[in-house]
C-alpha cells in the first residue's frame, strides 16, 4: 500500500490595530529619556491544507509594549522593550532591542 500525501499548502495572517505614549524626560545636557508605554488589538488567521484536509486556526488578543529610549547627543538612541501578549493561549513575552542614528544634520533656529 501506498500513502500519498498530496499537495501541501499554508498561509498565515496578522493584522493589529492600536496606539502608544511616552514622554521626553532630559536626564542631562547630552542625554534624554524616552518611556513609552502601548497597547494593540491583533487579529491572526493561519490555514493549512494537505491534500484535501483543511485546517484553520484564529487568535485574537491584546499585545502590551512597554519600553524606553535613551537618545545620546540627539544622535544615537538605544531602546531596549519587551512586548506581552494578553489572552493568547501559550503566548510567551518577546524582548525586542533596537538602535537608531540619525544621519541628519539639522540646527534649531532662534
Amino acid at each position: 500500500a501506498q500513502t500519498v500525501l498530496g499537495r501541501i499548502t499554508s498561509s498565515a495572517h496578522a493584522v493589529a490595530f492600536g496606539g502608544s505614549f511616552g514622554g521626553l524626560v532630559a536626564a542631562s545636557p547630552t542625554l534624554n529619556f524616552v518611556p513609552f508605554t502601548g497597547a494593540s488589538y491583533v487579529i491572526s488567521r493561519a490555514m493549512a491544507k494537505i491534500g484535501g484536509r483543511e485546517e484553520t486556526d484564529s487568535e485574537d488578543y491584546v499585545a502590551l509594549d512597554i519600553g524606553a529610549g535613551f537618545v545620546m547627543n540627539r544622535v544615537l538612541t538605544l531602546q531596549p522593550s519587551v512586548s506581552i501578549p494578553i489572552g493568547l493561549d501559550g503566548g510567551k513575552a518577546t524582548f525586542q532591542f533596537a538602535i537608531g542614528y540619525n544621519f541628519s544634520s539639522t540646527t534649531t533656529r532662534r
